[in-house]
């Protein structure tokens, strides 16, 4: 198998020591290396109920066979752990240029553990680990930290992930942030960095991974440079990528989009996730709304949800409840039955009352309420799948689970999803590894992965009453129609069980 080291760097940050170990062949071939290998890791190397801030959990940052190359969509990296805002697992992916520094390296995958007692910034390259003194620039926003280290890092072109003052402070839903404004945003993965006193990581090296056909692959990247032009879908996100970041307008009620563009770079440059902080500010606006809170918030004042997000980050007066997650904050201001949730993690702009199956992918998803993990409104919204039907008819559903997830082990960028269908993705693997595998082994080894993710899970307290909805969404209808019921779920529930192969309370079966 080519596109990989077979090497895993492992890094302890209260020792401040770190060493390189092999990556079995085998396995490598069976996970494909980011989502898949990362899970194994997690697998191996957390123990079950570790405390997601404590020295004991694992960050794993993890490149794909594809990094390296130059193949559209693969310059993305990501990042694994348990997660401190759901307790559950924990992913991450970010772009830009970071994943090419990463991979010069010669690691498929740098794993940290412990706690440093210092503020440290990590520099890393082929030949050894360089801990910093990062006491001086503790409590700098990420663009600021993101520039005093590639002013003090050695190397030519380093990639560099940072933290901000919301990762120091172990917000729960910190992001990691990697050129400028590249972001790994879900899941809390900032705050697990932040709990072991890294401020950043600087990676740079002059290692190159070697792919099974070269030539090939820059065949392949001019006829896909013919079909991205064509791509209806790749030409909207080139020119306007997602710029309503649908928490500040729809649910802060904010429609100037100065406004809403200044509150994703408020929360980038203080490094937390622009989804959980808009369902947040908006949860705060109700709450003061019912007199559960001092603090007087408006909607539509693109001021007030400035100020949230300040207190938040800074874990000051309310912000610091509201740091803890959705579900926290709920319990703390007696308003459980008014937030939106999967498992603790804030919900995307996804209706589940008007697409029912992507209120499926929010009940089962291993990364709880995430819109990413099927990317089904896609399939309900063009018409592939009535949003409304009321029959479970899974099989598509799974269909585009999987290939998500053979996206997150490849790490290729969801905005090119539909120039990599299934029969897209065998050959690219074969370009870059030399693996011959047709769409059905592919989605063999994806069901393994999300089994893997399910069984780690399970291990730390997940049970198939937590593969749900809040109690808000049901029986609640939209005006002029629109609606799901707790029955229907539980029917897509036990249709998705099935046709994963898992048994009656959602537990894999031994192949």
């Amino acid at each position: 198998m080519k596109g990989c080291f077979f090497k895993l760097l492992k890094i302890d940050a209260t020792t401040k020591t770190s060493h390189v170990e092999g990556i079995d062949r085998e396995m490598m071939a069976l996970c494909l290396g980011g989502k898949g290998l990362a899970t194994q890791l997690l697998l191996e190397n957390n123990r079950a109920g570790v405390d997601p801030l404590g020295p004991d959990n694992h960050l794993i940052i993890a490149s794909g066979p594809l990094a390296g190359s130059s193949l559209y969509g693969s310059s993305r990296y990501g990042i694994f752990a348990k997660s401190p805002l759901t307790g559950f697992y924990g992913e991450s992916y970010s772009g830009g240029n970071f994943a090419r520094p990463l991979s010069r390296t010669g690691v498929d995958a740098v794993m940290i553990k412990g706690i440093s007692d210092t503020p440290v910034w990590i520099e890393i390259n082929p030949n050894r680990v360089l801990f910093h003194d990062a006491s001086n620039i503790w409590g700098q926003n990420t663009f600021e930290t993101e520039a005093y280290l590639k002013q003090n890092a050695g190397g030519k072109a380093p990639g560099i992930m940072v933290i901000g003052p919301g990762g120091e402070k172990l917000v729960r839903f910190a992001v990691i942030k990697n050129n400028h404004h590249q972001i790994a945003g879900r899941t809390g993965m900032g705050a697990v960095l932040g709990s072991k006193k890294i401020k950043g990581i600087v990676y740079y090296g002059d290692r190159r991974k070697t792919f099974h056909d070269p030539d090939g692959i820059d065949r392949y990247n001019r006829a896909m440079l013919t079909r991205f032009k064509d791509d209806k879908g790749g030409q909207a996100y080139g020119t306007m990528g997602p710029p309503m970041m649908y928490s500040f307008g729809g649910l802060c009620m904010i429609d100037e989009i100065e406004e809403i563009v200044y509150l994703n770079w408020l929360c980038d440059s203080l490094g937390i996730d622009t989804i959980s902080a808009g369902n947040l500010a908006a949860f705060a606006i109700e709450a003061s709304k019912k007199g559960k809170i001092n603090e007087r918030l408006s909607y539509g004042s693109a001021e007030d949800v400035a100020k949230i997000i300040k207190k938040i980050a800074r874990r000051q007066g309310v912000g610091g409840v509201l740091a803890e997650g959705i579900k926290p904050a709920a319990e703390e201001f007696g308003m459980q039955e008014t937030c939106i949730h999967a498992r603790g993690m804030e919900a995307g702009g996804y209706d589940p009352r008007i697409l029912k199956r992507m209120g499926l992918a929010y009940a089962v998803s291993e990364r709880d309420a995430c819109h990413l993990r099927t990317t089904f409104y896609k399939a309900e919204r063009s018409g592939m799948m009535p949003p409304e039907a009321t029959d479970s008819k899974i099989e598509l559903f799974k269909d585009f689970e999987d290939r998500c997830t053979l996206f997150d082990s490849f790490i290729l960028c969801r905005f090119f999803k539909d120039l990599y269908p299934w029969e897209e993705l065998s050959k690219v693997l074969f370009l870059a590894t030399g693996l011959t595998c047709n769409p059905g082994d592919l989605s063999t080894i994806a069901a393994g992965i999300k089994d893997n993710t399910r069984r780690f899970n399970l291990r730390e307290g997940l049970t198939s009453a937590d593969d749900t909805l809040p109690p808000r969404l049901f029986g609640h209808n939209l005006e002029g129609g629109g609606g799901i019921t707790q029955e229907e779920l539980e029917i897509l529930v036990s249709d998705y069980y099935r046709i994963r192969g898992w048994d009656a309370k959602g537990i894999p079966l031994d192949p």
